[in-house]
């Protein structure tokens, strides 16, 4: 058994949605570097330099705008599946949100908001990963789901972190990573009979070098010594899980949540 080509040697189909954030990006790449022929979806347009590193890297790019039905999945996302086909992979990665997500906290969310971002982001997400099942189903296709979740689907959020900084807890987001990680567990259940693993990755903080603004000195500082290993993930360390779940190295596995927090959830 060559363990290096069973690792590293993708030469299938995939799809990232959301795969213009920082995790789907460095996903992405990781893909193309292995061989994989990779397209990205996102609601967003790529910047000067993404387009570059697009090129660069043979990554296609396909923009959606979500509608609030399931018109959209019958109409725009099946034109996707139909130009590029069935993806062998499929690492769901999309965080659609409302205007007004920094007041999803206990103290100012309104019905309304905790229904349209549960909506908008659980329930698209879902749909997404068993759409895609069900291709991979039809076309028999030994496929790769690959959930993004988030330690807070597992935890509660540590109310200490946020003391004596501008940020707070955010109660959609607990309720919907929570969701697709037994989601997961679920569509593993029964589309197990068909060779489709689908798996869970779950990081803890992830550093954002681009956005220093939007996350206070205290709060990193804290997260950090919180964490046994002193340190925030990287997007790349979410990648290589990525890379692994894609590949046969991990074919025995579905249905499982592999978290990669530098040990927060241990203590």
């Amino acid at each position: 058994m060559n363990y290096i080509e069973k690792s590293y040697n993708i030469n299938k189909t995939a799809f990232v949605i959301g795969g213009l954030g920082i995790i789907g990006l460095e996903a992405a790449k990781a893909l193309s570097d292995s061989g994989a022929k990779v397209v990205i979806i996102d609601i967003q347009k790529p910047n000067i330099n993404t387009k570059n590193l697009l090129k660069q890297k043979k990554i296609n790019f396909e923009r959606i705008i979500y509608k609030n039905d399931d018109k959209f999945f019958k109409k725009d996302f099946y034109k996707i599946i139909k130009k590029y086909s069935i993806p062998d992979i499929f690492i769901n990665c999309a965080y659609p949100k409302t205007k007004n997500w920094k007041n999803n906290n206990f103290d100012k969310i309104t019905f309304k908001e905790l229904k349209e971002n549960i909506n908008l982001h659980l329930i698209f997400f879902c749909w997404f990963a068993k759409l895609i099942a069900d291709q991979m189903r039809k076309k028999k296709k030994i496929g790769s789901i690959i959930q993004i979740g988030s330690i807070y689907g597992l935890l509660g959020q540590d109310m200490s972190l946020y003391k004596g900084t501008s940020l707070r807890e955010n109660v959609s987001y607990s309720i919907i990573k929570g969701g697709i990680i037994n989601f997961t567990r679920q569509m593993a259940s029964y589309y197990g009979k068909n060779k489709i693993r689908i798996n869970n990755i779950c990081p803890g903080g992830v550093l954002n070098k681009k956005d220093k603004n939007l996350k206070s000195k205290k709060f990193l500082q804290r997260y950090k010594n919180k964490s046994p290993l002193g340190t925030m993930a990287e997007a790349s360390d979410v990648a290589s899980a990525v890379l692994f779940l894609s590949s046969e190295s991990s074919r025995h596995m579905t249905g499982q949540t592999l978290v990669i927090d530098g040990g927060v959830t241990i203590i």
